[in-house]
């Protein structure tokens, strides 16, 4: 498990309302979500691709 997901639930835990989802996850995983946003898919994958070493 992450080591930000405790974190994350505690102080969601706090708000009276709190949010439905929230990214956890190393940086470059949560920058991903907003690349898939902004990147046409074929460009998205192959930064993926080239990311994780796959062929």
């Amino acid at each position: 498990m992450d080591k930000e997901s405790p974190r994350v639930v505690l102080i969601t835990g706090a708000f009276s309302s709190p949010r439905l989802r929230y990214r956890v996850g190393p940086f470059s995983e949560k920058g991903a979500v907003e690349l898939k946003k902004v990147l046409p898919s074929k460009l998205f994958e192959r930064a993926i691709m080239w990311y994780y070493h796959v062929s």
